[in-house]
């Protein structure tokens, strides 16, 4: 104890000014009984500090010494409240209930102008975990455990490279948790009186969920405008940023952002296998010399994609069960508790006789009507788009008969030869002809941004109970509209035009143009638009000190260290991994949907989510506000969408290996014949253009009484692919047996605890 009281000692030279430290004693041992031995108060902010109090806790193993360290450790986290400008009376006695509400929890909290700063102790954190069942490893034989707050069970757990009992993300987690936990019913009586008085003014949900969460209901009231965790910013070494590993993110930003991390390094460990395989594809067609249209082995890569795919989707959900073990998640609730804003009627539980808030699943079903009839309104306007568009840029012509309803002469007139949008034009080194497709892009972005804020209207009046069905409901609907944006056009060329040539040109430009796009607008654009507003703040300054403008140097100097952090935090973006998951999943789409068009897909996939993994850990370190951790054991809704998008694969490709190219004519020759293109479908005035270029005059069409064969041979190949996809979902388990023995453990040392 001598020796560690040195080393502390040494440790806070560099920590004087301190406060802490300055009413910090360092008394000397009045009693030589073990159990009365005290430990100076550590600080986990010091590092060395920290190191010292793990050497001293080695040294001894009393419980009294880690309780005291603990209490007198705060929180490496801290929980910023942002309260809205211009508030009067009513505001300030909602944030004074607040305060009192917080402290009532053993909360710190310090005001410094409009923004609420929030920490705690060390003892709040050990409190919380053991209220939610937190796992953590034993130090003895590095097992996960759920924690347990008692006598000396904090000495069995490890300690993290700072020598604190949780890691970054537990403690802003637990810190989170606790805030969300000050009630009404904590605060002081006089105040609750106040509240209880003023609450008849409020809607009755807001009043409600202040019973439950008084700081989600002042979210809800707009006097709470926002919040934002603050905390030292987390180093990732160089392994990090080569492997991306889901343990290390684990630690700093949550489960929740880990789990997307984990299912990415997944998904681009298995690309290998298609992309070595579509590559081997593709120099057998350069050796043939013949086109995809053509190709007699992208079929049979096809299947082999569609039976990869479900073996992926299998084998994931094995990966993911044991990631989940390893974040200590796996005994979370799969519907994440009851929704802060969930509304209903107060009625005793049938099963436990307590009361709880109940609402007739009547209007959650109009609610849904509601949202089926906007949803498709919202797709008909996007599809309607997409036929001006195509026309726009010179897809619908008058050259395919089965194409006039779709053609808008009004529209296609500027895409003809010499017209102002000519696909064919050189002009500006052909720049001119990519103007209709960015004019796509921006109106395909904008329509996505109205259809999400109408989505979360729509969902917040479905009223879900639980957090988890809300998020999944909100999930499939901005899915549907964002899937049918990205794969419109692709469905009009390969199943309405039946152009695999073009349909191919396009997967090429989307994957080239889509990657750039997604690297600019996460990550350079974000990161640019920080620069300069910090730079915008530095010459402000300069501009002040130039002018000798008293007053605003007087305001700079006094400017508090909390405001400068609040400012430089609130005026980054919000992190979603929606959109991460969302731009991953329509990829895996374009792998599995057009395999039999496209077999670089996968290797093209490859390389884009190598950048893509890095350029997602990048934003998240340095352009977008530190998220907020949230517990997750599965990826969602996320699973079955994926699973979905396999069974559908496999139709697509059965169709464009019957009818949409010329590649089942390559196996089965005897069913088919060579016609003229006229007699195919196409216009007259085409079939004289072919003639003049030297195009292919014929075009393969089934015999006479052999087209039901053609079908029967498609649903037939599609049959069997479903059939073995079937049986490896039933044949392979979903958790492996180590898995599965580690989460009964789990279960029986929960229960016992």
């Amino acid at each position: 104890l001598r020796r560690a009281r040195t080393q502390i000692k040494k440790a806070a030279r560099g920590c004087r000014n301190c406060p802490a430290h300055a009413t910090a004693a360092y008394e000397p041992l009045r009693n030589s009984q073990p159990q009365q031995k005290r430990m100076p108060q550590i600080h986990a902010h010091e590092t060395r500090g920290a190191a010292a109090w793990t050497a001293a806790t080695k040294s001894t193993s009393s419980e009294d010494h880690i309780k005291r360290s603990m209490a007198a450790t705060s929180s490496r986290c801290e929980v910023l409240l942002a309260i809205r400008e211009n508030n009067g009376d009513d505001d300030e006695a909602y944030v004074e209930l607040l305060v009192h509400a917080l402290k009532c929890r053993q909360l710190s909290v310090q005001r410094e102008g409009r923004y609420l700063l929030v920490t705690c102790k060390g003892d709040v954190l050990a409190r919380e975990a053991d209220a939610c069942k937190l796992v953590k490893t034993r130090r003895s034989d590095k097992r996960v455990e759920v924690f347990v707050d008692r006598d000396g069970a904090r000495l069995r757990y490890e300690l993290d490279a700072e020598g604190c009992l949780f890691s970054r993300a537990e403690e802003a987690l637990l810190l989170e948790r606790a805030c969300a936990k000050a009630t009404v019913e904590q605060a002081a009586e006089g105040l609750g009186a106040r509240w209880k008085k003023k609450s008849r003014e409020l809607p009755p949900q807001i009043a409600q969920l202040a019973e439950d969460s008084l700081l989600e209901a002042l979210k809800q009231t707009g006097v709470i405008e926002d919040s934002v965790i603050l905390g030292v910013n987390t180093q990732m070494s160089w392994w990090a940023w080569v492997c991306a590993p889901s343990s290390a993110i684990h630690k700093a930003f949550g489960s929740d952002v880990a789990l997307y991390f984990a299912w990415m390094n997944f998904f681009q460990l298995w690309l290998l296998i298609p992309s070595l395989v579509g590559g081997y594809v593709y120099h057998l067609r350069i050796e043939e010399g013949v086109s995809i249209d053509d190709d007699q082995w992208a079929p049979v890569y096809a299947l082999a994609v569609c039976l990869w795919a479900a073996l992926f989707c299998k084998f994931w959900s094995r990966r993911e069960a044991q990631v989940a073990v390893d974040h200590g998640d796996v005994l979370l609730a799969s519907d994440g508790g009851v929704r802060p804003g969930y509304r209903g009627a107060p009625r005793p539980s049938p099963v436990t006789g307590k009361l709880e808030r109940y609402s007739p699943p009547i209007y959650r079903h109009l609610a849904y009507l509601l949202s089926i009839v906007v949803t498709g309104l919202m797709l008909r306007v996007a599809l309607l788009w997409h036929v001006i568009s195509l026309n726009l840029q010179g897809y619908i012509t008058q050259d395919y008969v089965g194409e006039q309803d779709f053609y808008r002469e009004d529209v296609a007139k500027y895409a003809l030869e010499g017209e102002i949008f000519d696909p064919k034009s050189t002009e500006f080194y052909g720049l001119k002809a990519l103007v209709p497709t960015l004019i796509h892009v921006v109106v395909v972005r904008i329509l996505n941004l109205i259809y999400s804020y109408i989505a979360e209207l729509l969902t917040k009046l479905e009223n879900h109970e639980t957090q988890s069905m809300h998020g999944n409901a909100l999930l499939v609907k901005r899915f549907i509209f964002e899937a049918v944006d990205a794969y419109a056009g692709l469905v009009f060329l390969g199943f309405v035009r039946r152009d695999v040539v073009r349909l191919r040109q396009e997967l090429i430009a989307i994957y080239c143009v889509d990657t750039a796009r997604r690297v600019f607008q996460e990550a350079l654009l974000p990161l640019c638009m920080t620069a300069l507003t910090s730079l915008k703040n530095k010459e402000t300054t300069k501009k002040s000190k130039k002018n000798d403008d008293f007053r605003s140097m007087t305001l700079n100097r006094t400017k508090s260290n909390i405001d400068t952090r609040a400012e430089k935090e609130l005026a980054k973006p919000i992190y979603e991994p929606f959109d991460d998951y969302l731009e991953m999943v329509i990829e895996f789409g374009y792998v599995c949907l057009f395999a039999s068009v496209f077999p670089l897909g996968a290797l093209l996939s490859f390389v884009a989510n190598f950048v893509e993994v890095r350029s997602d850990l990048f934003k998240i370190l340095y352009v977008y506000r530190r998220p907020s951790p949230k517990r997750a054991r599965t990826i969602g809704a996320w699973a079955p969408i994926l699973r979905g998008l396999v069974y559908v694969a496999i139709a697509s490709n059965a169709f464009l290996f019957a009818f949409g190219s010329e590649q089942m004519v390559r196996w089965f020759p005897q069913y088919f014949d060579r016609v003229s293109l006229r007699k195919a479908g196409f216009s007259k005035d085409y079939a004289k253009k072919v003639a003049r270029e030297g195009g292919e005059k014929s075009a393969a069409e089934a015999q006479a009484g052999k087209g039901r064969v053609v079908v029967l041979v498609a649903v037939a190949l599609e049959h069997l692919v479903v059939l073995a996809c079937v049986l490896v979902e039933l044949v392979i388990p979903s958790m492996g047996e180590g898995t599965r023995v580690e989460v009964q453990r789990l279960l029986y040392e929960r229960d016992r605890a």
